[in-house]
């Protein structure tokens, strides 16, 4: 017999009070995905180079344009406030000192999967789609390839483009081409 029990979920407002309570330390490495606490995976060396790499491009070419946010929170919704690889938002002058971005403040962001691909597809892809984000890539580096998600219908996106090796993207947000394997080392 399965029974099912209701869950309590956490609030964007619940969760920081957790945090400035000192209940979740800073170190943690966690983020809230509908309402739940979840624990983020350890992040390889390959992994954080390619972090490392896409936020001195993004932040070199689009200085003064955009902000780069790399693995910072955003607050998509009441009960998600994921912590995207690179976050793109629209420029502002505080930086987002003020308060996490918005859904109507990014223009892209970038998950890179080691490990993690399904959860970033099967989980978090629809949760940016559903809160209307522009654009989303997935770095699978596994496949060693960028999957490129654009404009957002419900919690998918209507266009989907996979590139490989010499290919070469277009980002749109600060004029600029890039190939697959400038980026994935």
């Amino acid at each position: 017999m399965d029974i099912s029990l209701a869950r309590r979920l956490l609030s964007v407002n619940e969760y920081h009070k957790m945090i400035d309570a000192g209940i979740l330390h800073p170190s943690e490495k966690v983020e809230l995905i509908k309402g739940e606490i979840i624990e983020m995976s350890p992040i390889t060396p390959r992994h954080a180079g390619i972090v490392n790499l896409l936020n001195s491009i993004f932040s070199h070419h689009g200085y003064g344009k955009i902000v780069v946010g790399p693995q910072n929170p955003i607050e998509l919704d009441p009960y998600s406030e994921p912590e995207p690889d690179i976050v793109i938002a629209k420029y502002r002058k505080d930086h987002y000192t003020l308060a996490h971005p918005k859904p109507t403040d990014v223009l892209m962001v970038i998950e890179v999967s080691v490990t993690t691909y399904p959860y970033d597809l099967e989980t978090k892809l629809p949760l940016y789609a559903k809160a209307g984000i522009p654009e989303c890539w997935i770095i699978n580096i596994e496949e060693e390839q960028i999957e490129v998600y654009k404009t957002p219908i419900g919690n998918t996106y209507k266009y989907k483009e996979i590139y490989r090796g010499n290919e070469e993207i277009s980002i749109d947000v600060i004029k600029l081409n890039l190939q697959v394997d400038d980026i994935i080392l």
